[in-house]
């Protein structure tokens, strides 16, 4: 007869074990908890029909490691779960085997390490040691720029977005990006802010809603010129079936933001007269004629994804518009000088993605202390 310590730590272990993760004979195992092995039955349960891991036995590892679910997507088909301490974050796409990590280390910062075709054998490598590397995928740490993690863990989650090399040539036009938007040989959106009288601040929009991260901290003129070539970029890939003519705010900002404002035109990137863009378009030519060849090398569904994610990093509150001739039905926001306009997103954006970006957001910012802290204008799509 088992005396009430006895009970109790019985009931401790299967309560850290997790219901459903074991059997009783497991619960009352003697071996010490930190020697944690894959049972035959979790293999057993590691292999359905398609060969691909199974979700039950995904949750069975992660719960003996002690990580708690915080995220199930049945659409993206990404399983989440969270460390104790909140310091690692793990995702699996267990229809694809890709695995995606995220933590805290005390000295580098926060870290990520994107693993593709994993078994279940390595998974519980993973929570046994989440900084460990399979021999698959690709490490990343913190002097990466968030742009090219962002799109490396959304190439990794969505397989058939793109091929290894598509991957580099995206994180290369990532990195000229943040070169262009970031570069020091001038004055910053928060710099011109700062300068004007605080007469002219109340009717002028801080370069950030929160004061963090990197906004306001983009060079002086780049908002205008690179808009230019996004915009040019679209209208290439689609205009001649689309117009391409003007943005709307989005849903959440429509009632408080004033009706002249609320529709802005494409062409107020390309005719903005602001000195800082002029100087630019001389003084950085090169690297804008660079970042335009290669977008436009990039296949058209890839391109469409860039274009939008960039237009949102320079006007996080707008949404790109596109007129046509043809009712889409519900898809249709409104009818505009006699074209159905829908949003671009709706037409041409990859929902799969979307799914992933959403995931990248979840398990890049943690929270506050592994993200450094972010505003409205990151971690959106």
């Amino acid at each position: 007869m088992e005396d009430n310590k006895s009970i109790l730590r019985r009931k401790l272990r299967q309560a850290l074990i997790g219901s459903g993760s074991g059997s009783a004979a497991d619960a009352d195992d003697p071996r010490p908890s930190n020697l944690v092995t894959t049972t035959n039955k979790d293999i057993e349960m590691s292999v359905d029909n398609n060969n691909k891991m199974s979700l039950p036995a995904i949750r069975s590892i992660a719960s003996r490691y002690g990580y708690a679910e915080v995220q199930f997507n049945e659409g993206s088909r990404v399983v989440a779960f969270k460390s104790m301490d909140s310091k690692v974050r793990v995702n699996v796409y267990h229809t694809t085997g890709t695995v995606a990590s995220c933590l805290f280390h005390p000295i580098k910062g926060k870290t990520q390490l994107f693993r593709r075709d994993q078994s279940i054998q390595n998974l519980e490598t993973i929570f046994a040691n989440p900084r460990a590397h399979t021999g698959d995928g690709y490490y990343n740490v913190k002097d990466h720029c968030d742009d090219e993690l962002r799109w490396r863990y959304v190439c990794a989650a969505v397989p058939d977005f793109c091929n290894q090399r598509q991957v580099s040539q995206i994180a290369a036009i990532c990195n000229l990006w943040n070169e262009i938007r970031f570069d020091k040989h001038g004055p910053t959106m928060m710099d011109i802010y700062n300068s004007l009288p605080e007469e002219d601040k109340n009717e002028a929009c801080s370069p950030c809603p929160d004061r963090c991260g990197n906004c306001g901290h983009d060079r002086a003129g780049t908002f205008c010129v690179l808009g230019t070539i996004l915009i040019e970029v679209a209208r290439v890939t689609d205009g001649h079936d689309m117009q391409i003519d003007h943005m709307l705010v989005s849903l959440d900002l429509f009632e408080e933001t004033n009706d002249n404002q609320k529709m802005i035109p494409c062409d107020m990137f390309s005719i903005c007269p602001c000195e800082d863009g002029n100087a630019l378009k001389s003084f950085s030519i090169d690297s804008f004629e660079r970042f335009y060849r290669q977008l436009m090398s990039f296949p058209k569904p890839i391109r469409r994804e860039l274009i939008y994610f960039f237009l949102k990093k320079i006007l996080h509150s707008y949404d790109l518009m596109v007129g046509s001739k043809d009712d889409q039905g519900e898809k249709t926001i409104y009818v505009k000088d006699g074209l159905y306009t829908r949003y671009y997103g709706g037409v041409f954006l990859s929902n799969k993605v979307l799914s992933a970006h959403h995931d990248y957001g979840e398990l890049a910012y943690v929270d506050d202390r592994v993200a450094g802290g972010r505003c409205k204008c990151h971690g959106n799509r």
